[in-house]
């Protein structure tokens, strides 16, 4: 299965008309790095009701979550969808804390395997804590060659398509597949 990696000139760009666009039957989500000052002051702030779904519960990190990943359903057909998206793009502009994605699975689904992704098996038979949800972290995995392709299409499983901003680097999407595909992954 090919994957392919684009730059764009800008997130607002890439998202499309009003946040709208994506590969099709696709979801898409913001995974929002809230170790990262825009978000944590959000987060604060009650600015997002807590439909964000935060990846460190259940977790060891639990304790952490106030300073962790958390997943956030973006649909259109709700009032704030546009301030919502605004609000992000302008959050990932003042520091890498955005990573956009598209999947045709469902939420609970896509919860459970982001969440597994975050604990990465090391050679000496330890584990560490990947913080693929910051954008610099991602742009390694998968525009700079950490993963192999067999690698990244596992690492990305139900995940269509990411999308990302890396301060000095630009605007970056990796497609894996149709979110079909994905849907059964």
């Amino acid at each position: 299965m090919p994957i392919h990696l684009t730059t764009t000139s800008n997130s607002r760009n890439a998202l499309g008309a009003q946040g709208r666009a994506g590969p099709p039957g696709a979801q898409l989500y913001a995974l929002i790095d809230a170790a990262q000052a825009p978000v944590r002051r959000a987060l604060h702030d009650d600015y997002f009701p807590m439909a964000a779904f935060g990846l460190f519960d259940a977790l060891p990190e639990q304790d952490a979550q106030s300073a962790g990943p958390y997943l956030l359903p973006l649909n259109p057909e709700e009032a704030d969808h546009h301030a919502r998206i605004d609000w992000l793009l302008a959050a990932e502009l003042a520091a890498p804390c955005v990573v956009w994605l598209w999947s045709g699975a469902g939420r609970e689904a896509l919860f459970a395997h982001l969440q597994q992704q975050l604990i990465a098996s090391l050679p000496g038979g330890g584990e560490a804590l990947l913080r693929y949800y910051d954008p610099r972290v991602l742009h390694q995995l998968l525009a700079d060659g950490v993963l192999t392709q067999a690698q990244a299409l596992h690492f990305a499983g139900p995940v269509a398509r990411f999308q990302w901003h890396v301060p000095q680097r630009g605007h970056f999407t990796f497609t894996t597949a149709t979110p079909a595909h994905h849907a059964q992954a």
